[in-house]
């Protein structure tokens, strides 16, 4: 391969606060003498033939477990919603489950899925010691959580000593039926941080050109 000039590529990085952040990296460009085939040097954080990066998906990903909607996600990262959809369809098919083991602390967090979703909303399932995603539930109805768990063991769900859920969780009596052993643990906080999460936000993304003047200073009440 022969050098053949280069080129000016713009792509999408991680936000900084309230900003977006654009990096543009000027590469190599070769050519085959033979055939006349064309590559471009690549850049590790940024898939070959994309030009977001890499970080900017994982955190919309990670956005996936809040209450809020995919729109919502892709304006807070400066993304499409076709690529929002693509990052919530990948945590369906990552995960290889093992129906035998279950931590002793679990946690489940639901998350707008959009059309993954019967319901719009699916149900992911967190190792609370850990910090790691076991699994993700395309449904979060009370019936599918059901037959979801019922696909582990006996020993795996007596096993489980405290579950964590969030104030609004409906899945009392399901998590009693199936967990005989485990405490319930209501994480408050975590619902108020959803709600001021969802807030600010908001508020980020539809007064943008407030948030982006140079100086600009929040009042608080």
């Amino acid at each position: 391969m022969n050098n053949n000039g280069t080129k000016l590529v713009r792509h999408v990085g991680p936000r900084s606060g309230f900003h977006f952040n654009y990096f543009e990296i000027r590469k190599q460009k070769y050519i085959c003498a033979n055939c006349g085939h064309t590559a471009i040097a690549e850049f590790n954080d940024v898939k070959p033939g994309d030009h977001i990066m890499r970080k900017v998906k994982q955190t919309a990903a990670m956005e996936l477990s809040e209450n809020v909607s995919q729109k919502h996600i892709a304006m807070d990262n400066n993304i499409s919603t076709h690529t929002v959809m693509r990052q919530a369809d990948g945590l369906f098919s990552y995960n290889k489950t093992n129906f035998h083991y279950l931590p002793k602390h679990i946690a489940f967090d639901d998350f707008k899925s959009g059309k993954f979703s019967e319901s719009g909303m699916s149900m992911i399932l967190i190792d609370s010691t850990m910090h790691r995603v076991l699994d993700v539930m395309r449904n979060r109805g009370d019936g599918a959580l059901a037959a979801y768990f019922e696909q582990y063991s006996v020993e795996a769900r007596r096993g489980v000593q405290t579950i964590t859920i969030d104030l609004f969780t409906p899945y009392r009596k399901m998590i009693k039926a199936l967990f005989p052993n485990a405490k319930m643990i209501v994480d408050r906080f975590g619902a108020d941080v959803k709600i001021m999460d969802s807030f600010f936000g908001t508020a980020r993304c539809r007064y943008p050109e407030k948030f982006s003047k140079p100086g600009f200073q929040p009042k608080m009440a």
